[in-house]
């Protein structure tokens, strides 16, 4: 890893904080309320129908050659500001950088 100077220290410092307090000023309404998390709503769930009762034919089913593959469960949605600000605070604890800010930062995830 690089070495940094504390003049760069000091600038990477404030911009961590600079992203931090404008990342909390996104995240309140007029009238300082807070918002609820952007989470999307579930999708409403519908009674399913009744299965239909296999019709009866003189010729047995066929089965299918080839096995279906099974499907991946979807992927959950991301929340890229969420992640930025993890990675801020991997990388910033890693060079060593002020308590203070990782917590700070730590905050704005809650």
């Amino acid at each position: 890893m690089p070495a940094y100077t504390e003049n760069e220290l000091a600038r990477m410092r404030e911009r961590a904080i600079a992203s931090a307090r404008e990342m909390q000023r996104r995240a309140t309404i007029k009238g300082g309320e807070q918002r609820q998390c952007n989470r999307p709503n579930p999708p409403p769930t519908r009674p399913e129908p009744p299965p239909k009762p296999p019709e009866r034919t003189s010729k047995p089913p066929e089965k299918p050659h080839e096995k279906p593959k099974p499907q991946r469960p979807p992927a959950p949605p991301v929340d890229d500001d969420r992640l930025l600000i993890i990675a801020l605070i991997i990388i910033l604890s890693a060079d060593g950088a002020d308590m203070l800010t990782i917590f700070a930062l730590m905050y704005i995830l809650m």
